[in-house]
């Protein structure tokens, strides 16, 4: 064994590198705690925040089963998934197709710090058709900017079992 590596193994070795260790740790947490955060804080537990969260969910569902553009609910980088695929146009949604109208039937909204998320069981009917199907959805949602309060970065739906 060398004798750098028997000084490693030695109590004055460990004492060294853990100072060695703990200061580079040390310096890393440095710095100004004046930095930027990355997003907003957002107040948690807000009925405003909330109401606005389950408007622009509720308006995604809705101009999916029309089929109208929803995009400027959408973040840029959104990621779209309905039943383990990825959707880039209509439907965006499980369980939605053309000519119908989508309601929610059931919603959970949660907001944290800097994040948001909601839940929602929904329906969609056909009004052509007489058709009918049940689907479930979960958003992710963070603070947008300028008109739009709150954007959509992520909405994985599924047709109801």
């Amino acid at each position: 064994m060398s004798s750098m590596a028997a000084d490693a193994t030695s109590t004055g070795g460990r004492r060294w590198t853990l100072l060695v260790l703990a200061a580079s740790v040390l310096a890393g947490c440095g710095g100004s705690s004046a930095r930027a955060p990355i997003m907003a804080a957002v107040p948690t537990g807000s009925a405003e925040a909330e109401a606005e969260i389950s408007r622009v969910v509720e308006a995604a569902l809705r101009r999916d089963a029309a089929w109208t553009d929803a995009s400027d609910l959408f973040a840029r980088q959104s990621v779209i998934v309905a039943d383990g695929e990825r959707r880039y146009t209509f439907p965006l949604f499980a369980a939605v197709d053309s000519g119908g109208q989508a309601a929610i039937t059931s919603s959970r909204v949660e907001i944290g710090p800097t994040v948001a998320w909601a839940y929602v069981e929904y329906r969609w009917l056909s009004t052509t058709r007489g058709a009918a199907s049940a689907g479930l959805a979960t958003f992710v949602l963070a603070p947008g900017r300028g008109e739009q309060p709150w954007s959509i970065v992520h909405l994985h739906s599924s047709t109801a079992p």
